[in-house]
C-alpha cells in the first residue's frame, strides 16, 4: 500500500478511478527521473499499482507492463 499512497500523493490525491496507465507512467517516470530509484524498485512500484488497480479497484489495466510504461514515458519527454 506504500506505493499506492505515494502514487496518490504524487497525483495530488486525485481519484484513482479516473486515472490509469498515463498516470502510472508519469509516476514511474518521476521515480526514474530522480536518479536514485533503481529499476527493480520501479518494477516493484509498477507491480504494486497493477495489483491495486486489478484486485482492489477492480479496474485492471491489461496494457500495464514495465516496457510499455517506460516507452510511454520516453515519448512524453
Amino acid at each position: 500500500m506504500d506505493w499506492y499512497v505515494r502514487y496518490l500523493k504524487f497525483h495530488k490525491m486525485r481519484n484513482p478511478e479516473k486515472m490509469g496507465v498515463k498516470e502510472v507512467a508519469a509516476f514511474l517516470g518521476h521515480l526514474e527521473g530522480n536518479g536514485s530509484t533503481a529499476i527493480h524498485i520501479q518494477n516493484q512500484a509498477l507491480n504494486a499499482l497493477a495489483f491495486v488497480y486489478s484486485h482492489v479497484l477492480d479496474k485492471p489495466l491489461p496494457e500495464l507492463n514495465a516496457s510499455r510504461v517506460r516507452e510511454m514515458h520516453k515519448h512524453r519527454n
